[in-house]
């Protein structure tokens, strides 16, 4: 049986197909790996975040979240409420 429109066929059936984007983000102020990981834990912790790669070195933090349950806005106000720049 196919699957209607807009919906796609999973391992267990038909499931919705969910929306989202990535996006990264220069991030001023991790300096070690507990940095790092606090600002990983702060975006995991948003409902809606599938993945973070917090990166000190480069400065950056890469997210992909689910565009109908988080915003960007969200993910940066979430960064900076961490005691982080963005930007």
């Amino acid at each position: 049986m196919a699957a209607p429109a807009g919906i796609k066929r999973g391992a267990r059936g038909i499931k919705d197909v969910v929306a989202h984007s990535t996006i990264q983000l220069t991030v001023r102020g991790m300096h070690c790996a507990g940095c790092e990981r606090t600002v990983s834990v702060v975006l995991e912790a948003l409902d809606g975040v599938r993945e973070v790669k917090a990166d000190r070195d480069a400065e950056q933090v890469t997210v992909t979240y689910d565009d109908d349950r988080v915003s960007e806005s969200q993910v940066r106000d979430g960064i900076e409420l961490a005691g982080y720049r963005v930007g």
